[in-house]
């Protein structure tokens, strides 16, 4: 069943996305929540039904988790509408994601395309705080313009500790960095791949572009990590929306290594 939670902040990324801070109502159900990076939880609104989303906060928060919402359908349109204070229903988390303590003491890459910042949101957040545990971090992040750039308040804070390369497809008014889209910025020059592991969340027609990119600088199948969360509907393997050959996105990922997937039609 459902746990109450309320949300405690929001506030506009872009046009069509926010940023909620959700507070489960239980001091117990708060004390007990705990996730991996790339696990995601199920969000519901009586009445309208009910959404999975990626989590966008360090495992370590326990007051409060955040999601990144972009407006794609009904149950976004109207969680845009909810106020601080209104109530939410919230399931899991669910799925299987990165344990923390698996990526340290190596580099880490992480490829990013328009919303697929918000779930390695979590991760940069972690290693921002535990800079010492992990090797060479880079974050290469591209989206449509530079309006569509989320999180775009914390790049400064970002780029003190990793290494933060941005992209957009069009500059539409003194855009100052790349323009391209994000393999454009995915070589030797950006990225380390020895001893490192690389994370990619973005549009479907990213994920092939970028593994080429990373197996051609040799980076191994095992060490490159897809998030399929665009896949899943339902969230809890019933209605088959997420069925990718023989896996489920929504219970055996949303995150996967492209070893587990890289034969399987459709997968990316």
């Amino acid at each position: 069943m459902p746990k109450e939670a309320i949300i405690a902040e929001k506030s506009k990324l872009n046009a069509d996305t926010i940023h909620f801070y959700i507070r489960l109502s239980k001091e117990r159900d708060r004390r007990d929540f705990s996730f991996d990076f790339g696990q995601f939880i199920l969000l519901s609104l009586p009445g309208f039904g009910e959404i999975p989303l990626g989590i966008s906060s360090s495992p370590e928060h326990k007051d409060t988790f955040e999601i990144g919402v972009k407006k794609a359908g009904t149950v976004t349109s109207e969680l845009f509408k909810q106020k601080i204070g209104d109530r939410v229903g919230i399931r899991g988390p669910f799925g299987h994601g990165i344990n923390p303590n698996n990526l340290k003491s190596k580099g880490i890459i992480l490829v990013a395309g328009g919303v697929g910042i918000v779930p390695l949101r979590s991760i940069i957040q972690y290693s921002l705080w535990h800079r010492k545990d992990f090797g060479k971090i880079t974050l290469i992040y591209g989206a449509k313009n530079q309006y569509e750039l989320l999180f775009s308040d914390e790049f400064d804070d970002w780029q003190n500790k990793i290494d933060v390369h941005l992209t957009v497809d069009e500059d539409i008014r003194d855009w100052k960095g790349n323009v391209g889209v994000v393999t454009d910025i995915c070589n030797t020059e950006t990225m380390t791949c020895e001893n490192s592991t690389a994370i990619i969340c973005g549009p479907p027609v990213m994920y092939k572009f970028v593994v080429e990119k990373l197996t051609e600088m040799g980076m191994g199948a095992s060490d490159i990590y897809l998030l399929l969360e665009r896949k899943m509907k339902c969230g809890v393997g019933k209605c088959q929306h997420c069925v990718c050959g023989t896996k489920y996105v929504c219970t055996d990922g949303p995150v996967f290594s492209y070893e587990e997937v890289k034969d399987i039609k459709g997968a990316i």
